[in-house]
């Protein structure tokens, strides 16, 4: 059995390594990547959208992409300290060499639907609970469950 063992853990080993994930090219310290987005220009298009709404606060950077001529789209998501809650934002910017930014378009693009979220309850008075009460239970003894005879279940003790 001991003989089996060895082999079998050498081959996972192998197998994991060769199935691992590919390890990033460095140059000049920093991990090359294909097309990246530096940050900075995430923050100046952050402080833009701020900008018109200083009540939100970013939480989340979901994605930026370069479209090219310094247009660049994103998703971002924030939180709004007035209202308590969150918004996420599709933004296309412009961002041009001096560090000035255009916002092209910003949509909202998930929308919360609030017209289903809780209520309180509201005070009503007794009699139309008492109502509320005397028909749910005249409904429920025109409509009585009915189930299998006692007999037909099997004591487990006796």
């Amino acid at each position: 059995m001991k003989d089996i063992v060895i082999p079998v853990l050498a081959a996972i080993a192998l197998f994991l390594v060769w199935n691992g994930r590919q390890v990033a090219r460095f140059e000049d310290g920093e991990a090359l990547q294909g097309d990246r987005v530096p940050p900075d220009v995430t923050q100046v298009i952050l402080e833009k959208v701020q900008g018109s709404d200083p009540n939100i606060v970013p939480i989340e950077t979901l994605f930026i992409n370069h479209a090219g001529d310094g247009v660049y789209n994103s998703r971002f998501m924030f939180f709004n300290t007035k209202g308590f809650f969150g918004s996420q934002y599709d933004v296309q910017a412009k961002v041009n060499a001096n560090g000035s930014v255009q916002i092209m378009s910003q949509t909202e693009s998930a929308r919360a639907d609030y017209s289903r979220a809780y209520k309180p309850d509201q005070y009503r008075p007794w009699t139309s609970v008492q109502d509320s009460l005397d028909a749910q239970f005249s409904a429920a003894l025109k409509n009585p469950v009915t189930g299998p005879p006692l007999e037909s279940y099997k004591p487990t003790l006796r």
